[in-house]
């Protein structure tokens, strides 16, 4: 079950595809912003276990494991499904959820150490609603689509590009681009050409 593969198929053929990629583009940005905060966030969390540690530099491995683990799991379970029956994955829904049981509780540690029931209350809420929902979550969703997306941009503004500099040379002039767009109308599926053409397939002997 492709999902994101899907997803990007059905938006390339709306009228929302240009800003649906840069709306994408902005949530990616954002959500890798609030990854560096999740991230310290779960290594100073860990940090302050009072466990010793056999090596000085695995609180930066461990800081980056619930982050990096629940985005590769969760797009593992969005993307997977039964061939058959296209329900995903819910081994993979499990081992996400028990790495957000761990990012949950070295943030909120850390957020909330030496508070009261209120700060820690609000540390739940902030960690899960502003730094799971808007980093794992959105960075996964946003991400994925962003990424489906971006070879036909690129290949859009290449195109653009090269159109432009045509112009800007005196190779294409804006009249033989008007032409080029009226013939590439033409050739599009639905025109009168092309009913025409459908018309004479099923017009035959026999036809309708």
């Amino acid at each position: 079950m492709q999902t994101f593969e899907t997803m990007a198929n059905k938006i390339r053929h709306s009228g929302f595809g240009v800003l649906i990629f840069i709306v994408s583009g902005i949530c990616t940005a954002i959500a890798l912003g609030a990854a560096w905060e999740d991230y310290l966030s779960s290594y100073h969390g860990y940090m302050l276990l009072p466990t010793r540690k056999a090596t000085p530099w695995i609180g930066y491995l461990i800081g980056a494991l619930p982050w990096a683990g629940q985005i590769t799991l969760f797009y593992a379970f969005i993307q997977s499904g039964d061939e058959k029956t296209g329900e995903p994955n819910a081994a993979f829904l499990w081992a996400t959820l028990s790495l957000l049981v761990i990012d949950l509780s070295t943030d909120v540690y850390y957020k909330a150490y030496g508070g009261d029931v209120g700060i820690w209350l609000i540390a739940l809420f902030e960690s899960f609603f502003l730094f799971t929902m808007g980093s794992e979550v959105l960075l996964t969703i946003a991400g994925g689509i962003f990424l489906e997306l971006l070879p036909d941009a690129m290949r859009r503004a290449s195109s653009l590009a090269k159109t432009i500099t045509n112009v800007a040379i005196g190779t294409t002039s804006p009249e033989d681009l008007s032409r080029k767009s009226e013939v590439t109308f033409a050739s599009k599926p639905g025109n009168r050409n092309n009913q025409s053409k459908k018309g004479q397939h099923y017009g035959g002997p026999g036809g309708l």
